[in-house]
This record gives structure tokens, C-alpha cells and sequence, in this order.
């Protein structure tokens, strides 16, 4: 069985290892690629950006060198001389926006009020090591723009204890003037952050990198994909505080970036340098040997499978030549053949289809082969259901009749014979070869045999026969809530339609009776004639409770009653009719249908012995 499954799919296998084997291989090389390329763009952005950081810290450097200058001068006017003080500084402030003095407890003794006070934490840390500080907030100037203050000791006297704090504000948009003017072309950007993670401002398209819903650089990683499984936000947080440069490489929103951070020499302060991965230009790729190989066996398997479907194409066309040799025999007979296989699916068909059919020969490939159905008349569908357990059952000859739409658009019965083909090593099931052909006036000839076997010739309804055989099978099959109900309709004065009207009113008087049956009920009724002017109603009902049963039977036994008052009349006389209705039910009364005749039969009698043109339930 094992050898069995494997023939029946073995193309499927080996078309799937190697789909497989191709894209292990392409992912292989990408991976080679982009991993030499993010090495190398690593290496290169972080050259990049130490060489930047240097920029960086010699500006902001020279602003600090101007704010010392302007702290030597004020040093021994800060306490005494308010006046010479203002004069002083209103002559140096071309660098900063606004200028503050605060004493050495943090209270502000000069300048324009800016909404900060200064943590007393940030002031015992200037005043103890007498170093200049950026503090780490962004404030709003006094001319309204965000600022970052830059923090200067003020000596007394010279060199000496300090005395005061100079502060000195530079606006944002000085900085990212600065970021423009050396960096952040395109999708790359440079950006200004604290150890904490707080983004403060960035070259012009920084935010194009990194949207506005990120204010914090750590809770933007937290949303991205970092190539290294192994680093996370907290192994960079603790480089950051040890001021440690770090570079890795992460994806957003379907983008890949490279990113380096380099600390700033002034404590707490980093810039980042974000750059996309597509515009790098590579100047090398280091391919692994291992997926060298793998590219070079990759194209020797798919060589040899191409021509596996060379030869395999070499051999359909054989059998196509093969097949057309009887294209006109099977002309002149009005069939077609056709062609199944099963892996992969084809079918294919030959011979005269448009004259037959109507469509033009052609070959249908895969979930194609199911297009066919819709030219199998919708009662014949089951024949996909049959093919299935015949190949299930392993037979080798199949043999059905249905009913498919011809070239005038009309259905006709065709005949389809076909032979199963399997793989003489394994014993697998191949193909079919087989024949359509049409058989319509046969069909036509046996079903009118049938007709006359099972249907009343005059009423066009059942037979006495077939109606018993057809309801003694219904009621071996009852299940559920489901119950069979039984009318017996007898005509009443219909004696004297025949006698006083004639037999040709009588036959007319049958015909219509059964037609009134037909369309009282359901089309899944069986209605049948039991002789003479004795009919019979066998119908199904989902009876989910009693209530709905009986009302069904009352609502149906008295239309009965009500669509047989007729009357039949000639040029002398008039003939009025009726009918009495006997009711059984299975299984309540019943089981199987002699009983349950018998049971209908005694209910009608009630009927005709109780005043005619009623019904009567046996009970």
C-alpha cells in the first residue's frame, strides 16, 4: 500500500522538495546578502556617526565657551551690580535665546521668566563639580520656541567657589538646522535624545522614521522588530548608561533600518543615526560556500525536472496521434471520447463536440475539470458522486446514463462507458478512457415502458402496485418526529355520472379528480389511483407536536372535500359529486401499509355512512 501511494503522488513530492529546496536556497543567499549588508552599513554609519558626534559636541562646546566667557564677566557684578550685570549680558546674548542667573541655592536672581526651576538635584550638581550641564528638559524660550538650557558655573572670583549659575537657552530649531546641514538626507535621519529614552528633537525627516505616536525612543523599539532575538531594550538601556556606543539593525511597518547611538561628551545626552537598508550601496556581498552549493544543485534538480516534462509532454503527444485515428468513426457515430487523468487533473476530450454539444474541443486543466457540471442536468449531478465510489471501489468499467445539455440548448440522455487505466507496477488508477454517446431515443423508449409499469394510463398518477410498493418503503424509513398521512378519497354520485353522463364525463370526472389531488399537496406526496373512483394521498409532515399535526390533516382533509364539490352537466341534465375522506397516520395507527390501508379504509367508511362529503380521522 506504502509503494501504491507513493507512484500515485510521487510528482506531487518531488514537484514540492523542490519548491522547497529553491526557496531554502533563495533564503539562504538573502540571508548571506543582507547580513554582509547590515555588517557593512553597521560599520560604515558608525564611522559616520562618531565623526557627527564630534560635530555635535563642538557646537554645542562653543556655546558652552561663550556662556563661560559671559559667566567670568558677570562674576563680580552677579551679587552687587544688577545694572552692569544686564549690560553685560545684553552685549553677549547673540548664541542663546534667553539668559538666566540663578544663586547657588537655584533661585533665579536675573533674567526673563521661562516656566523652569531649576531640581535642586541638577543645581547641587553644577555648584559641587563646578562643570558645565545641560539640563535635561526641553523648556519654551521667551520668544516661544522649544529650547534646551545650557548650564554654566559662575566662579568667584576667578577659578573660585561658585557662586551663581549662568543659563543660556538655544532654540530646537537651531539644532536641527545643524542635523540638516551634516546629515539626514532622505529616508536617513539624525536625532537628539536622553539616557531615558526621550526624543528631543531630530534632523527635518526624523519623524518621517519615526512617527508622531512615539515620544520615546525605548517604546518605539518596543514596536519594532529587532533582528538580534538576543538584545532588547533593557541591554540598550544599560549600555546607555554606561555610555557605550550600540548599533543593531530592527524593522518597521515592512521597512529595515540600521540605527547607531553614540553618546554625546556632556552626560545623559545621545545621538541617533537611523538609516534605511535599501539605500545603502552595497560594495561587496560575502556569500556563504554552503549556499553556493545549494544554488548549484537547486539548478541541476530543476533542469532535470524540466525535462521529466519534456519526455512526459513527448508521450501525451503519442496518444493524442493515437486517439485522433478514430476521430471519424467516432463522427460518424455521434459519440466522443475523452481522456481523465487523475495526477494532475486533465481531461481532455475528442471527437465532433460542437456538433454534439455545442462547445468547441478543448482540454481542461486542475479545478477546470469541474466546469463540466454545468452541462449536467441538475437531477444528474450525483453522477460526480458515482465516479468518485467507482474509483473508490476500484472497478475497471464504468457505465451510467444522464442527461446533458446538447447543441440546441435542450437536455438529452447520453450513455458514457469508460475504462479504468492503472499503472501496471503498482496497480495505482491511472486515467479514464471512455466514450459519450447519445442514447436519448433509447432511454426515451425504456423510461415510456416504465411509465406504462408504474403510472394509471388514464390519470397520469400512480398505480394501485406501485403506490403500495412506494409508501411500504417510505414507512420503512420513518425516524425523528417525521409522520406518514394516509387520505383515501372516494367520489360520491359518481355512479351516476357514468350511468346518467356517460363514461366519456365519467374518465373526464377521474382525470380531473386526480389533478385536484396533485395540486393540493406537496410535489413529494405520492398520489395514486387505487381503482375505479377510489384515490389515495400518501404525505409527509415534520410533526413537531400534535397540535400542528391534526391541524395540518384538518386544513388538507377539507380542501379535498372542497375541491371535489363539482358538477357535471349535458345539454339535459346535471350531476352533482363529492368526495368522503378516510385519514390514517403512521406511525400512530400504522406501521405498514395494509394496516395502515386497512385503518384509512375503516375512517372512510365512517365518511360514507356519516352523511358523505366529510372526512373522518381514525381514531
Amino acid at each position: 500500500m506504502k509503494r501504491t501511494f507513493l507512484g500515485r503522488y510521487r510528482r506531487y513530492f518531488v514537484m514540492a522538495f523542490l519548491i522547497l529546496f529553491t526557496l531554502l536556497t533563495i533564503s539562504r543567499f538573502y540571508r548571506d546578502t543582507l547580513g554582509s549588508t547590515e555588517t557593512m552599513m553597521e560599520d560604515s554609519l558608525s564611522e559616520s556617526a562618531k565623526i557627527f558626534t564630534l560635530y555635535f559636541d563642538d557646537m554645542i562646546g562653543s556655546h558652552f565657551a561663550g556662556l563661560a566667557q559671559m559667566a567670568d564677566t558677570i562674576a563680580d557684578k552677579v551679587q552687587n551690580n544688577a545694572k552692569e550685570t544686564r549690560e553685560a549680558l545684553d552685549g553677549s546674548s547673540d548664541l542663546f535665546q534667553d539668559l538666566i542667573i540663578y544663586d547657588r541655592t537655584g533661585k533665579k536672581i536675573f533674567g526673563d521668566d521661562i516656566g523652569v526651576t531649576l531640581d535642586p538635584d541638577d543645581v547641587e550638581r553644577i555648584v559641587d563639580d563646578k562643570k558645565e550641564y545641560i539640563y535635561p528638559e526641553v523648556v519654551q524660550s521667551g520668544s516661544g520656541k522649544e529650547s534646551i538650557i545650557l548650564c554654566e558655573p559662575i566662579h568667584y572670583p576667578y577659578g573660585g567657589n561658585v557662586v551663581g549659575i549662568l543659563c543660556g537657552t538655544v532654540a530646537l530649531e537651531e539644532i536641527q538646522k545643524f542635523f540638516d546641514q551634516w546629515g539626514g538626507e532622505g529616508q536617513n535621519c539624525i536625532f537628539l535624545m536622553q539616557r531615558k529614552g526621550l526624543f528631543v528633537t531630530g534632523s527635518s525627516n526624523y519623524r518621517e522614521n519615526i512617527t508622531e505616536n512615539f515620544n520615546n525612543y525605548f517604546s518605539y523599539l518596543s514596536d519594532c522588530e529587532i533582528a538580534n532575538p538576543d538584545f532588547n531594550t533593557e541591554e540598550l538601556e544599560n549600555r546607555l548608561g554606561k555610555g557605550e556606543t550600540s548599533s543593531f539593525s530592527y524593522a518597521m511597518e515592512g521597512k529595515s533600518y540600521v540605527t547607531v547611538l553614540t553618546p554625546s561628551q556632556y552626560p545623559d545626552w545621545f545621538l541617533g543615526y537611523i538609516e534605511n537598508i535599501k539605500n545603502f550601496k552595497r560594495v561587496g556581498i560575502e556569500i556563504n560556500v554552503g549556499t553556493v552549493v545549494s544554488a548549484v544543485v537547486c539548478l541541476v534538480l530543476w533542469i532535470l525536472w524540466i525535462a521529466y516534462f519534456v519526455r512526459f509532454g513527448y508521450r501525451y503527444n503519442r496518444l493524442a496521434e493515437s486517439v485522433d485515428r478514430y476521430d471519424e468513426i467516432r463522427r460518424m457515430e455521434g459519440s466522443v471520447m475523452f481522456e481523465f487523468q487523475f495526477s494532475p487533473k486533465r481531461l481532455s476530450f475528442f471527437g465532433d463536440c460542437e456538433g454534439i454539444f455545442g462547445v468547441k474541443q478543448r482540454t481542461l486543466l486542475g479545478e477546470e475539470v469541474y466546469d463540466i457540471y454545468q452541462y449536467v442536468h441538475e437531477e444528474d449531478v450525483s453522477v460526480r458522486g458515482r465516479i468518485h465510489q467507482f474509483y473508490d471501489d476500484d472497478k475497471e468499467k464504468f457505465t451510467t446514463e444522464i442527461r446533458l445539455k446538447n447543441a440546441d440548448g435542450e437536455f438529452s440522455w447520453f450513455r458514457i462507458t469508460a475504462l479504468l487505466i492503472k499503472d501496471k507496477e503498482y496497480g495505482t488508477n491511472l486515467r479514464f478512457l471512455g466514450k459519450i454517446e447519445n442514447a436519448n431515443q433509447q432511454i426515451a423508449d425504456k423510461k415510456n415502458l416504465v411509465q406504462r409499469a408504474e403510472y394509471d394510463l388514464l390519470t397520469g398518477i400512480l398505480n394501485k402496485k406501485t403506490m403500495e410498493e412506494k409508501v411500504s418503503k417510505a414507512l420503512e424509513h420513518i425516524t425523528g418526529n417525521y409522520r406518514y398521512i394516509f387520505f383515501m378519497v372516494d367520489l360520491d354520485n359518481f355512479k351516476n355520472v357514468n350511468d346518467q353522463l356517460g363514461h366519456i364525463m365519467g374518465d373526464r370526472a377521474i382525470v380531473d379528480t386526480a389533478h385536484l389531488l396533485t395540486a393540493v399537496f406537496p410535489r413529494n406526496a405520492y398520489v395514486g389511483r387505487l381503482g375505479g373512483d377510489e384515490f389515495a394521498v400518501c404525505v409527509a409532515y415534520d410533526a413537531f407536536d400534535e397540535e400542528s399535526l391534526y391541524d395540518f390533516i384538518r386544513r388538507k382533509a377539507e380542501k379535498v372535500c372542497e375541491v371535489n364539490r363539482r358538477i357535471y352537466s349535458n345539454v339535459d341534465q346535471e350531476i352533482r359529486i363529492s368526495s368522503s375522506v378516510g385519514i390514517a397516520v403512521a406511525p400512530d395507527h400504522a406501521k405498514d401499509f395494509q394496516t395502515l390501508y386497512k385503518k384509512a379504509d375503516s375512517a372512510l367508511y365512517l365518511s360514507k355512512n356519516g352523511g358523505k362529503n366529510c372526512y373522518h380521522i381514525y381514531s
